[in-house]
């Protein structure tokens, strides 16, 4: 779990996009300090009073205790000020954002993903489980993902396949020069297309496949795994038969911030 910091940058933003200031034409009549709807202004510019909330409109009216000479109406002394009233204001809130630093948050990073062994490609977290033996099927892949807060992991191109199939080599078990792993897309034999939860269709031709009669053409061989070897030409996909047993998975999960 990651803990969130609040700098003085990101609240000095906050507050400029909170606060904005209208100013009459006449510079010795009254000046509108408004918050946006949401916010809360604490304090009237330097040289003002008169401060005066009302709820329902979120504004706040700055009345002028003195007129300025023709020198502090210029639009330099105006924003000037502006910035001097959000420093006033930042400082009031440096205890909040101190007890904020001290406080972990639900916030899933690319680092969470590497301290859980995975690995992060296109805003997702993609984990590998093997075992040293032919001992999962697709639906045990499948629920093993799932009890990850994951599910099996979608391949979209050729780009994507080489950089999570480096990825895997470097998951298997000792002595192991190839594994299977088992993947989430579905295949249709007749159409040579390639199915994903999200209802895309993809050509097979678009991906690498591995040599010797793939993709197979049996209308039961729809449950897609990849082989993971070294070997340059002898890795690739696989169209399988749901019931068949592989080294283990490989999950996916998005990257979210709550």
């Amino acid at each position: 779990m990651r803990v969130f910091k609040l700098n003085f940058k990101m609240a000095r933003a906050m507050l400029t996009l909170c606060l904005f200031v209208t100013i009459s034409a006449d510079q010795n009549e009254e000046m509108l300090c408004k918050a946006r709807q949401g916010c809360i202004l604490a304090k009237c510019d330097p040289g003002l009073s008169s401060l005066v909330l009302d709820t329902n409109e979120y504004t706040i009216t700055c009345l002028k205790t003195s007129a300025h000479d023709d020198a502090g109406n210029t639009r330099y002394d105006q924003l000037e000020r502006r910035l001097q009233a959000i420093e006033a204001v930042l400082e009031e809130i440096k205890p909040i954002i101190a007890e904020l630093n001290g406080k972990p948050t639900s916030v899933t990073v690319e680092s969470d993903c590497s301290l859980q062994g995975g690995f992060v490609h296109s805003g997702k977290c993609y984990t590998v489980n093997l075992t040293s033996s032919y001992t999962t099927d697709h639906d045990e892949a499948a629920a093993g993902c799932a009890s990850e807060g994951a599910s099996l992991a979608e391949i979209h191109d050729r780009a994507q396949q080489d950089d999570l199939h480096k990825f895997a080599l470097t998951k298997r078990p000792d002595g192991h020069l190839y594994v299977f792993v088992w993947l989430g897309m579905t295949y249709n034999p007749p159409d040579s297309i390639l199915l994903y939860k999200s209802g895309k269709e993809i050509p097979a031709s678009r991906f690498k496949w591995r040599p010797s009669a793939n993709p197979s053409p049996e209308p039961s061989h729809m449950y897609m795994s990849m082989m993971v070897n070294d070997h340059e030409n002898d890795f690739g996909l696989l169209n399988n038969e749901k019931g068949l047993y592989l080294h283990g998975r490989m999950c996916e999960k998005k990257l979210t911030i709550v």
